[in-house]
């Protein structure tokens, strides 16, 4: 009489164990490999505040195994265009990336800087710390930017105007920080513009001959959203609600996002805070 009970418990744990099993699902993530930010050792996704951010992110993300594979831009457009049921890790948003990917806000990448020769200072005509781009592209110099990458919205109309008047070069290459801040070092180019985490990892990783300086610009005072992609499609729309219903609550309790500024430019703070009561709140819709 005491076997059907023991068999039906012995049913409902299997089923149990099943279901635990079932319901895990794979997760890969496309990283790109930015110096500073996201940095791979043989060829694996290693340290950075990109990869401490997904950590804070796999948390609010319970039944999927998280994998993580290196990628390049093109790749990534690649895969999303094919809706492969991969998401990026953090990557600025891109208009051209976002006609095959869902873009969900995640965390805000402080304003890009001029990157230079500190020889070349005074050309610059820097005032209280800064420096106006606008009047840079009138000046005789050469500037260069990767053909890979996006820029701050704030900054496209005067980069299109410096690549039109050719005092602006669009550079091709995989590494766009690494390769356009040697060029700037080796005279090939006299400045360019990267996000001062980027550059700062840049200098202290290789020992450039050159002393190389980083100024901000008056044209790009802002915060800018960096986030996840996710392919267009089903499985693309789904996954980026769960990854945005995870983000909403990281950022409504932001104490442990903040920590992965700590060592950056301290006077952001309010503006850090402001941004993720936002996006606490703040729901996306595509």
């Amino acid at each position: 009489m005491m076997i059907f009970p023991k068999l039906l418990l012995v049913t409902v744990a299997s089923w149990s164990f099943l279901s635990a099993h079932t319901i895990a699902e794979d997760m890969t993530w496309a990283v790109l490999d930015v110096p500073g930010a996201a940095t791979h050792r043989d060829g694996t996704p290693d340290e950075g505040i990109v990869l401490d951010a997904q950590k804070l992110l796999e948390a609010q993300l319970p039944g999927l195994i998280h994998r993580y594979e290196r990628s390049t831009p093109r790749r990534l457009d690649r895969d999303l265009f094919a809706g492969r049921p991969i998401c990026s890790t953090l990557t600025l948003r891109n208009p051209d990336r976002s006609k095959s990917g869902v873009f969900i806000p995640y965390l805000p990448a402080l304003p890009m800087e001029l990157v230079s020769r500190a020889d070349l200072l005074p050309d610059f005509a820097v005032e209280h710390g800064k420096v106006s781009l606008a009047k840079l592209l009138e000046k005789p110099l050469k500037g260069g930017i990767s053909s890979t990458r996006a820029y701050p919205p704030e900054l496209a109309d005067l980069i299109d105007k410096g690549v039109k008047q050719g005092t602006l070069e669009i550079i091709n290459t995989s590494s766009p920080g690494v390769n356009l801040i040697a060029m700037v070092s080796l005279k090939r180019l006299d400045y360019t513009f990267e996000f001062p985490i980027v550059s700062a990892e840049i200098r202290r990783a290789i020992p450039y001959s050159t002393v190389l300086v980083s100024v901000p610009m008056m044209e790009n005072p802002s915060l800018i959203p960096t986030g996840i992609y996710c392919p267009r499609n089903v499985w693309g729309r789904q996954m980026a609600k769960r990854i945005d219903t995870a983000i909403q609550r990281l950022a409504s309790k932001p104490e442990p996002l903040l920590q992965l500024y700590r060592n950056q430019e301290p006077s952001y703070e309010p503006q850090l805070r402001e941004y993720f009561r936002e996006r606490g709140r703040a729901r996306i819709e595509w």
